[in-house]
């Protein structure tokens, strides 16, 4: 019986590979994470050679069993942040300019909602005295910072396979086709710049 070569992925290419899976699937930063010179130049290269590809399949794999029905609530969460839409929680203040959120008139599922698409949500009480939970008098300032909408419509959108990863090249030429070609395009160019020297 016939053994069938494995071949190892090596060391960097593995560092890759696992930054890939933890930035979030961007291959030239995971290079440079992993120490790759040139990441821009040699994404394609790594990310299509065979022992990359079948890590990366074997990863993907693996958290597909992993996650089983993980994944709607994963598309679901990233859908939420994708399309926030702050103007349904408050408005902008026309005296300071200020994002205003007037938790009293929240309804709970919407209240829900906007305090899971926070990423940081800060406060500061200037005056007044907090009595059971509520502020009498003074002032209270949140900063509220929501997840980056932009990376996750990138999530859906590499999910949803709106991006097309890799380029699919039909078709041969041998060598001696190519250099003829050049040869061609070398003497067309040189005959237009003679008629406009001429």
């Amino acid at each position: 019986m016939a053994r069938t070569k494995r071949t190892v992925i090596s060391d960097a290419h593995q560092a890759a590979v696992d930054e890939y899976f933890r930035n979030g699937f961007r291959k030239t930063d995971a290079l440079r994470v992993a120490g790759i010179a040139s990441p821009e130049k040699h994404t394609w290269e790594v990310f299509s050679r065979p022992e990359v590809l079948a890590e990366v399949e074997r990863r993907h794999r693996i958290a597909r069993e992993k996650s089983e029905g993980g994944i709607e609530r994963l598309i679901k969460e990233y859908e939420r942040i994708a399309y926030l839409n702050m103007g349904r929680y408050g408005h902008i203040d026309t005296d300071t300019g200020h994002f205003v959120i007037n938790l009293n008139e929240i309804a709970e599922e919407d209240e829900e909602e906007l305090l899971s698409v926070i990423a940081e949500f800060t406060t500061e009480v200037t005056g007044g005295t907090v009595v059971n939970g509520k502020l009498r008098g003074g002032t209270l300032k949140c900063k509220i910072k929501p997840w980056d909408k932009m990376k996750a419509m990138d999530s859906l959108a590499r999910h949803y396979g709106m991006y097309n990863d890799q380029l699919e090249v039909k078709g041969e030429m041998t060598l001696i086709e190519l250099i003829q070609q050049g040869r061609k395009r070398s003497s067309a160019a040189k005959a237009e710049s003679d008629d406009e020297a001429g």
